[in-house]
């Protein structure tokens, strides 16, 4: 450690040197040591109003200094580096003929958008696209490729971009800065032909000071984007590599003295009650004799502490109490008005506005994890920045739509996965009340061995210094996440330590080398694995020992048709206070919205769909969602098993409720209940008044012994819980909670057998059973029901075979292969003989078969049909595989119906697909939807439409005239079948 330290001071020394010493022979794009020129260190991001009345009713951009720079910018792009337009940044470089550029965009989007011949979109995840990972060099980017890369004849793309402006009158005098929310992956900047820096970090705000390079009337500013800089060894996410000018850029200006930073903090007592303030103010520039005057008011506008300093240059510290102020929580998101005002002669001449909260993170002995002295649990997701039409160029409405859906789907958190988001997402999460797991934009993925480079630890601590420094003052921030990703090096130590010398109130993650952080961290275990952490946490917590609580980063990996046993991770964090609960990889899916070949449609594209190479095919889609913000079948699971109120079924018509909130009652909510027998609702009736404080729980007795039950239904209750009122997210009646609970089991019988008349003949090749309308052809060839008509119209178009095979979802990659190789998708049927009997009113056909897979992975059938004079059959059926204990994809039986076959009626759970493992969400009912209803649109088709049916099988299809095919199958299996248990 004194070693690195060294080291690490004999760099900041001659760092003002060395950068422009070295820049012919090493480019700062391409030096691991230089990550700015000229740029403003990193502060707040609040920029100045006029008045108090202005800061607390307008948004930042209506500040009278506000001046937006988005819009169209002339463009140039070239593939290498020395074909760019050296000379571009001067006024009179005749630009007219460039292309136009949408700002804020990423250039790969605007090229599919505008058929423009720049590169393209690219997806990788674990890689770096500019180099051979086999023997990557740093800091180089310009290195040997592949050379069916993409950028094989692409050295590293330059976008030049142009625009210029006119500043208003009323900023004569002042300080003018331009700031880039985010531009990827590094840049010059020149204005009116000067220099005026370059900068690094493609997700946090970076600003220079203009002033000294403004002119009157029009001013030319040029900016120059590196697809790659030795930054993008740290940018190695699980996403698109865009790059461009992505989010917005704008002049904002402030008076020569002027509030330059600012750090509000807040101590808790031990109560949790009263509150003690600490509030540093940084006052930069030309010397003035002022006072800062802060003051702090309440929602309603009522000040409640107003306090005056002298202001001195530099760091200027107040401290101040304040009773029992509203405390925030995701639960109870209440915010204060904090205004700081630099005043000269009683008149301001800065004044900074921003919202802030009252809230204290920490860890009770046990491991807890503790919100103003509370026990919580993060039930979050991770969140790329992602939008459908425009990549990584995300609007305020998509990204308040996600926080609007995280809070639908009773999320509490969110991690900002793997970098820092648009600083509009975190006034967000303090707005409608999202706890956030705060990243910092390191993730060296493809070379992993930097975290342990001397000469990179600069880069490392200075982006999450640089992080902190831009966003602690958002109360929704709990935690400091120091990367992704990145190996074990002890630049982590490093980078952890000026966290925590910046902001002493919040943890700090890692899950690369939990040894350096206040929490340890997984990704992915399994719940067995996840068991064994709580326990082992809570042994140490009985025996007095000491330990660091746990948190899951990444899990319940979503991509595609996933998520069975998800419930069950969240049993598991209740069980042991150690456990502090987990983020689902991940939010939305990452796919793009373009257009069909023949314009008539569209399609999602994933990587490999724009020819890009390396690409990790469909693997950026592993949303919650779906990339336009549609809910998946596993967005009401999320919803369900996260819930705030939980019903127990005790027996003796008693049931318990739980509030599961961590800080607030549930008065918001009401709740109702009805009884329904074969889905058609006999009974319904309000709750009493919840009045439950967080984590109480009440016993409430509701008899169904008023109700007549019929022989042979089946009886459900189903608690529904809604809103009263409108939410941020939601409008009144929005259903919070739900469950359901069976009231008594269903007695009647599986098959009756109709009576009447019904033939048996035998062809050469079948047997026939025919009956007054319906005639069933069971072929002997085939070992099958062949065909079915009913009033001379055929019901099938081919019979009962059996099935063992699934179109593999994503997750099942690592043994998909296994199911191909024994052969499970291409069954061979050796058919055996039928043995006949007609009795009175039916017949019965039995048959026993042999399917044949490869490798001796065979399956012996043994069916019996049995036809009734109505038409009626019922199928039993036995299953013997020749290998015991194996694991198969699916195990059944297909029978498909003719084309045309388009409405559909169950009653089973429902409406959206659901398995033994994910069926939570997926209330028994009778339901009627369609089979071209039923495509579920995931990027990569995953399987046939299945139903999935409670208490066995029913294929039911209505005529114009009344009449009905009813075939009903039971199965008898001497192996688990999990996928058709409910």
């Amino acid at each position: 450690m004194r070693k690195y330290a060294a080291y690490a001071i004999f760099v900041l020394l001659i760092f003002p040197f060395s950068v422009f010493a070295q820049a012919d022979e090493k480019p700062e794009w391409n030096n691991e040591l230089v990550s700015g020129v000229n740029k403003e260190k990193a502060c707040q991001v609040e920029i100045p109003f006029d008045s108090e009345t202005q800061a607390l009713q307008l948004s930042t951009e209506e500040s009278p200094y506000y001046q937006t720079l988005n819009g169209t910018w002339k463009f140039h792009w070239v593939a290498d580096p020395k074909d760019r337009p050296v000379n571009f940044y001067l006024p009179d470089y005749n630009v007219s003929t460039w292309d136009d550029i949408k700002v804020p965009a990423t250039w790969q989007i605007e090229a599919v958008r505008t058929n423009k011949n720049w590169d393209k979109p690219l997806y990788c995840n674990t890689i770096y696209p500019f180099g051979n990972w086999r023997s990557m060099e740093w800091p180089n980017v310009i290195q040997p490729r592949p050379a069916d890369y993409t950028f094989a004849t692409m050295p590293n793309p330059v976008g030049s971009y142009r625009r210029e402006f006119t500043l208003p009158d009323s900023w004569e005098g002042r300080d003018v800065f331009i700031r880039f929310n985010g531009v990827e992956a590094g840049y010059y900047i020149w204005l009116n032909g000067k220099k005026v820096g370059y900068s690094e970090d493609s997700y946090l705000p970076s600003e220079f000071n203009l002033t000294p390079y403004l002119k009157k009337g029009s001013n030319v500013l040029a900016v120059e984007v590196y697809h790659f800089t030795d930054g993008s060894f740290l940018e190695c996410q699980d996403f698109w590599r865009f790059s461009g000018i992505f989010r917005d850029v704008f002049l904002w200006s402030a008076p020569k003295t002027q509030i330059r930073d600012f750090f509000f903090s807040t101590d808790l007592d031990e109560a949790y009650k009263n509150a003690k303030v600490t509030l540093d103010v940084e006052v930069t520039g030309k010397k003035r004799a002022c006072d800062i005057v802060v003051k702090l008011a309440d929602k309603a506008g009522n000040t409640i502490i107003t306090q005056t300093h002298r202001a001195a240059m530099g760091v200027n510290t107040l401290n101040f109490d304040v009773e029992n102020p509203l405390k925030w929580t995701a639960e109870t998101p209440n915010l204060y008005d904090l205004t700081i005002s630099l005043v000269q002669k009683g008149k301001s001449i800065d004044l900074r506005h921003t919202k802030v909260g009252f809230r204290e993170v920490g860890f009770a002995a046990d491991g807890k994890l503790l919100v103003n002295g509370k026990p919580i649990l993060f039930k979050g997701a991770n969140r790329h920045d992602h939008s459908p039409l425009n990549g990584r160029t995300v609007s305020k409405e998509e990204m308040e739509r996600d926080v609007q859906i995280m809070k639908s789907l009773n999320l509490n958190a969110v991690r900002t996965s793997h970098y820092p988001n648009n600083p509009y997402f975190y006034e967000l999460c303090d707005q409608y009340g999202l706890y956030v797991l705060a990243e910092a934009n390191v993730e060296c993925h493809g070379l992993m061995s930097l975290s342990g480079e001397p000469s990179w630890e600069k880069a490392f601590t200075e982006r999450n210094e640089n992080h902190v420094k831009r966003y602690r003052n958002h109360v929704s921030i709990v935690m400091w996440s120091m990367g992704n990703e990145s190996g074990k090096g002890a630049n982590f130590s490093t980078a952890e330590k000026a966290i925590k010398k910046l902001d002493s109130t919040r943890p700090s993650h890692y899950e690369g080398n939990s040894e350096y952080c206040d929490v340890t961290s997984s990704m992915y275990p399994s719940v067995e694995w996840l068991e064994s952490v709580g326990k082992e946490r809570l042994n140490k917590y009985q025996k007095g020992e000491t330990f660091k609580s746990h948190v899951i980063c990444e899990y319940a990996h979503a991509m595609g048709n996933s998520m069975g046993n998800f419930r069950e991770y969240l049993e598991v964090y209740e069980r042991y206070p150690g456990l502090i609960g987990g983020f689902i990889w991940d939010w939305v899916d990452q796919s793009i919205k373009m257009p069909t070949p023949d314009g008539k449609g569209y399609y999602m594209a994933a990587g490999g769909d724009f020819g890009d190479k390396p690409n990790d095919s469909n693997s950026c889609t592993n949303g919650v969602i779906f990339s336009d913000r549609t809910y998946s079948a596993k967005a009401y699971e999320v919803k369900k098993v996260n819930q705030p109120i939980y019903v127990e079924a005790l027996g003796n018509d008693q049931y318990k409720l739980t509030n599961k909130r961590f800080h607030s009652d549930v008065a918001d909510l009401y709740g109702r209940y009805e009884i329904q027998e074969d889905g058609k609702v006999v009974y319904s009736a309000n709750l009493d008044e919840l009045n439950l404080a967080p984590g109480a729980n009440k016993v409430i007795t509701i008899s169904d012994a008023h109700i007549q039950h019929k022989p042979g239904a089946e009886y459900f209750i189903n608690f529904s819980f809604k809103q009263k009122k409108d939410t941020k997210w939601a409008k009144a009646e929005y259903e919070v909670a739900s469950e359901q609970f069976k009231l008594s089991g269903s007695e009647r019988a599986l098959f009756v057998a109709a009576k009447g008349f019904i033939d048996l003949s035998e062809q050469d090749n079948a047997y026939v059973v025919k009956g007054e309308k319906f005639e069933i052809t069971f072929s002997k060839s085939e070992g099958t029901l062949a065909a079915y008509s009913l009033n001379g119209v055929p019901m099938i178009s081919k019979g009962p075979a059996l099935n063992l095979f699934r179109s593999p979802t994503d997750n099942d990659k690592q043994v998909s292969g296994e199911w191909q190789r024994k052969g499970l998708h291409d069954l061979k049927c050796e058919v055996g003989q039928w043995n006949v009997d007609k009795e009175d009113d039916e017949v019965v056909l039995c048959i026993r078969n042999t399917y044949k897979a490869r490798n001796g992975f065979d399956y012996q059938t043994e069916l019996e049909y049995r036809v009734a004079a109505d038409g009626s059959v019922m199928v039993n059926s036995v299953i013997i595989p020749a290998v015991k204990g194996e694991i198969i994809p699916r195990v059944g039986y297909r029978l498909e119906l003719p084309e045309g076959f388009e409405r559909m009626r169950w009653y089973g759970r429902g409406p959206l697909e659901n398995y033994v493992d994910r069926k939570w969400a997926s209330n028994v009912d009778v339901y009627e939807s369609t089979v071209s209803d039923q495509w579920v649109k995931y990027v990569k088709p995953r399987k046939w439409v299945t139903m999935k049916i409670y208490a066995g099988f029913l294929l039911q299809i209505s005529m114009d005239k009344g009449s009905y095919l009813w075939l009903q199958i039971n199965y008898l299996l001497p192996l688990c079948m999990s996928e058709h248990r409910i």
